[in-house]
């Protein structure tokens, strides 16, 4: 193709997710540059391999051969094992993140005090239900040396229990485990056990990452060799 004058790709976005565009896109430019020997073959393959992980119909030669390959009907199709779970936005300052952390430790403070006012019966009640209940407990976030901050779009439920996956442009695929990262709510500067879709947060960990980043988590309900309907 690059030989026949080519010099322009279009992939088809219509009803797709970012994660497939962000996927497809980077592979299409990891293959390009490799093309163009701006990296190697080996570097590129890593990226062209993630393919597999993004849902998709069946492969084709797109009519390119001949009238046979034009005249076959394409069937099947791949699910994907993954989830895209968040977008990353950009990452806050030192001055945002003592800011955070000031109204988080203002809030723990107000909640001990609070529950340390009340009659000891209702006290004992509320720390039952509190350990019933542990997410309305109130924990303030702590700064920890070398780790970063970035704003972040949840888009599916997911919790700092999980281990997760970071890909980005240059990042085939980081995984970070659980404990190694946190989620906090930047309005109260407390942790969270659990975010989804609308939710605000900022994610926290010891990794530099770039705000084309993208958050994703193995899909529980993913099972292989099976294609889950989508009602598409």
């Amino acid at each position: 193709m690059k030989a026949a004058g080519i010099d322009s790709l279009k992939i088809e976005g219509r009803m797709k997710s970012v994660y497939y565009v962000a996927m497809v896109t980077r592979a299409y430019r990891k293959a390009i540059d490799a093309l163009e020997g701006k990296i190697t073959s080996e570097e590129a393959k890593p990226y062209i391999d993630e393919l597999e992980n993004v849902s998709h119909r069946e492969n084709t030669t797109g009519f390119f051969y001949n009238k046979t390959d034009a005249d076959k009907t394409a069937s099947g199709a791949s699910d994907s094992k993954y989830q895209l779970a968040a977008e990353f936005g950009n990452e806050l300052s030192s001055n945002e993140i003592e800011k955070m952390y000031l109204e988080g430790q203002k809030n723990y403070s107000s909640f001990l005090t609070d529950l340390n006012n009340l009659h000891p019966n209702a006290k004992k009640a509320r720390l039952e239900d509190l350990s019933i209940h542990p997410d309305r407990k109130i924990v303030p976030f702590e700064k920890k040396d070398g780790w970063h901050m970035y704003s972040l779009t949840a888009l599916n439920k997911f919790n700092p229990k999980m281990d997760i996956e970071i890909i980005s442009p240059e990042i085939v695929s980081l995984t970070i485990n659980s404990g190694d990262w946190q989620i906090i709510n930047p309005e109260s500067g407390t942790l969270l056990n659990w975010v989804c879709d609308s939710h605000i947060c900022v994610f926290y960990s010891k990794y530099k990452l770039t705000n084309d980043s993208l958050l994703r988590i193995l899909d529980s309900e993913y099972q292989d060799g099976q294609i889950r309907e989508t009602g598409r």
